[in-house]
């Protein structure tokens, strides 16, 4: 699987063209997310009323243990509004381009598989950049 830095994508999204545009796309979705390092995780500002309840529960001996189970309440655990659900738009190939078409006239012939690859390598970079792990068969 490659990895781009954010050099590389803002050189290879130049022109205007399917590609390029979903380079564009992908280098604003990953600056746009943020970056939340092993070991963290998003809470709300504003502790929520599941948070509250669930810190009193705890108990007040153990600092450590409410601030444990106020955690473990915070809304969608391991998650968070800030990437959760948030829209990844992936601009497929054209498939008008040439680049798919072989002859001229009548005799042209579309190449499937061609753009079957294309569509797949386009997925597989957009995830990579964006920082999901698929993988497209």
């Amino acid at each position: 699987m490659n990895t781009f830095s954010n050099e590389d994508l803002e050189g290879m999204a130049h022109g205007d063209n399917p590609v390029a545009n979903a380079y564009r796309e992908l280098l604003a979705f990953r600056r746009n997310s943020p970056v939340v390092p092993p070991g963290y995780v998003l809470v709300p500002v504003k502790p929520t009323p599941e948070m509250l309840r669930a810190g009193f529960l705890a108990g007040e001996d153990d600092p450590g243990g409410v601030y444990r189970a106020m955690l473990e309440a915070t809304p969608e655990h391991g998650s968070n509004d800030v990437t959760t659900g948030k829209p990844l738009t992936i601009t497929l190939p054209d498939i008008t381009s040439k680049a798919f078409w072989s002859g001229t006239g009548k005799s042209e012939t579309f190449h499937p598989e061609t753009y079957k690859r294309w569509v797949k390598e386009t997925i597989e970079r957009a995830c990579v950049i964006a920082g999901i792990s698929v993988v497209v068969k």
